[in-house]
Formats: structure tokens, sequence, C-alpha cells
């Protein structure tokens, strides 16, 4: 019984890295995207760019730090420092979120007409 609860922690902690490496990789391409094609950034995206960048760079480090839980010798501070890692992880994505989407609604993001 113990060790499908760690197998099960360990394919937690593989899936939570491939999230995490996911999101840094799709932020990072969103920020490489920005702009119109002259070159113009509006307000919007001149503030969502450092989130992004900082964003991708923190998941980027997550992933890895997942990894290195599931590949952790002992079992029991694994599943700790994991808990720990994803909830710590959940808080971030929230806070991204949240500032995103506060400067979507508050800043000029080009749209008119």
């Amino acid at each position: 019984m113990h060790s499908k609860s760690t197998s099960k922690i360990k394919i937690r902690a593989y899936v939570l890295s491939v999230i995490a490496l996911l999101s840094a990789i799709l932020s990072y391409m969103s920020t490489v995207s920005m702009g119109f094609p002259d070159g113009h950034l509006t307000e919007f995206e001149i503030a969502a760019k450092p989130l992004l960048i900082g964003y991708s760079i923190i998941a980027l480090l997550f992933g890895i730090l997942f990894i290195g839980f599931a590949r952790f010798p002992n079992q029991k501070l694994s599943a700790l420092f994991f808990y720990f890692g994803l909830g710590l992880f959940v808080l971030i994505v929230i806070g991204a979120v949240i500032l995103y989407f506060h400067f979507n609604s508050t800043l000029n993001h080009g749209g008119g007409g």
C-alpha cells in the first residue's frame, strides 16, 4: 500500500511538471507575439509583458522543481514538499491571472473602431 501512494505522488508530480512547463512555454510564446506588425505595444502589452515573462520563468522553475520532487528518494519528505510546492504554485497562478485580467480591464489594449 505504501508503494501505491508514493507512485501516485510521483505520477502527480510528473503531471504537474508537464503542466507547469507547458504553461511556461505558452506564456513566453504569447509575449513573443505581442504587438502590432510595426512593433507598437499598447499600454496593456507594456504592463502584461513583464508579468508574463516573470510567470514563465517561475513556471519553468516549478516544472523543474516538480520533476525533482518525483525523483526525491525520501517519500514522506517528497510528499510534504510536493504539496507545499503545489499550493505555492497555485497561489502564483491565481495571482498572475488576477493581475492579467486587471490589466486587461483597466488598460488600453488597442481595441477601437
